[in-house]
């Protein structure tokens, strides 16, 4: 049986051994065949302790690994309410823990094509899809080095050699949807004269190939910017916009909430946040971004009396002289500011004019002097500099500096 080597010679692999057909013909074959492929071996076992038979099983295992001189790590995992997701996370957490304390360089898993035909089934069934298809072969410093080898050619190997195989009776539960489709789906498509099974394996690699084409175009359309046009977005390819989006919520978001933020883009709605655990989908008028909120105290109100720099709810003020006191504060209703060739202006119709998002309005610096006129409307207006012929002994400039909500 022939495995595929991504590990060179001087590494140190682990593998993860359940004690299934797949991991321990692996094992065999990483201790016979494929014993001058690497440095060192390590086993690594995950006692999900769901079954009677587990501790037995651990022991089994350990007693196997230290017979052939192999460092074994296990752990016993405590999980309240056990599903599978669950007991995988637990697991490959495991794994990483002790990668690093070890220092290995890989572990190898025995996943083999069925796997990957089953999980490419299960994800195109049950709408998972979007975010790749079948089981990678290397994902992380995680290798799956029996991809290409059939369920078949295990069991035959397994049986020639006469291995100890550990079976556990899960697999063969419905229960779980990944056994159903092994069990039900997958002897109909092998039974049927029309149908193979193979083909998946093809989708796969043709899915995989027009994947790369979609991530160019989301690279292209995110490159170097934190705020996004969404007339530019709404001339994606739809696919395209669900993976920009997940890729600036930069986490697997489930398809509806995406479908939803791709509807509010191409709508005519002017403002509105749309909020996933920690991030929140900001549109603004003709743009938009993905942002995660800090929790931050904001100020109402701050009495400048000397020069200096001032931070106030994200933007810095800087004063370069001063002979009077002035205020920074936020918004009050009845604001008004003088506009250049233009007269008084609401400050709330400022913020509107040039498409201040809702969440900054309340933020914004609004500059005071003592008479209780208006002389600063954040970044935007600053009349010090547009009214040459008024006389201030105030020399200022606001910027953005950071915000309280951050990227």
């Amino acid at each position: 049986m022939k495995l595929k080597v991504r590990w060179a010679k001087t590494d140190h692999i682990a593998i993860a051994l359940s004690g299934g057909v797949d991991s321990i013909v692996l094992y065999h074959l990483l201790n016979e065949e494929y014993k001058n492929t690497y440095k060192s071996l390590t086993v690594m076992h995950v006692n999900h302790g769901v079954r009677e038979e587990s501790d037995g099983e651990e022991r089994i295992l350990e007693k196997l690994a230290r017979e052939n001189g192999h460092l074994f790590l296990s752990t016993k995992l405590d999980i309240e309410s056990f599903t599978q997701q669950k007991g995988r996370t637990a697991r490959y957490q495991f794994f990483r823990d002790m990668m690093e304390r070890h220092h290995i360089d890989y572990c190898l898993t025995a996943h083999h094509k069925d796997d990957d035909i089953e999980t490419v089934l299960y994800e195109l069934l049950s709408g998972r899809h979007l975010y790749g298809i079948g089981i990678k072969p290397v994902h992380d410093t995680f290798l799956r080095p029996m991809l290409g080898v059939y369920k078949k050619e295990i069991k035959r190997y397994a049986n020639r050699h006469k291995l100890t195989i550990l079976e556990d009776a899960s697999n063969e539960s419905d229960h779980y949807t990944r056994n159903y489709i092994r069990h039900h789906i997958v002897p109909e498509i092998d039974a049927h004269p029309s149908l193979q099974k193979d083909a998946l394996t093809v989708f796969k690699r043709d899915y995989l190939e027009m994947e790369s084409l979609v991530k160019s175009h989301v690279h292209a359309f995110l490159k170097d910017k934190h705020t996004h046009s969404r007339q530019s977005f709404n001339e994606l390819n739809k696919i395209v916009q669900l993976r920009v989006l997940s890729a600036l919520f930069d986490a697997y978001i489930e398809r509806s909430f995406l479908e939803e933020c791709v509807s509010v883009l191409r709508s005519d709605t002017a403002q509105i946040e749309l909020i996933k655990d920690d991030k929140t989908l900001v549109v603004s008028y003709d743009s938009f971004t993905v942002i995660e909120k800090v929790e931050e105290e904001s100020i109402e109100e701050l009495v400048i009396t000397s020069p200096g720099k001032y931070s106030f709810n994200g933007y810095m003020i800087a004063v370069e002289s001063l002979e009077t006191s002035i205020t920074a504060r936020t918004r009050r209703p009845g604001d008004r500011i003088t506009i250049p060739n233009v007269g008084t202006k609401k400050v709330n119709r400022v913020f509107i004019d040039e498409k201040v998002p809702n969440d900054l309005r309340d933020k914004m610096p609004i500059i005071v002097i003592p008479d209780g006129q208006i002389i600063a409307v954040g970044p935007i207006y600053n009349i010090i500099k547009s009214f040459n012929h008024l006389k201030f002994d105030i020399n200022l400039e606001i910027k953005e500096s950071f915000h309280d909500i951050k990227k």
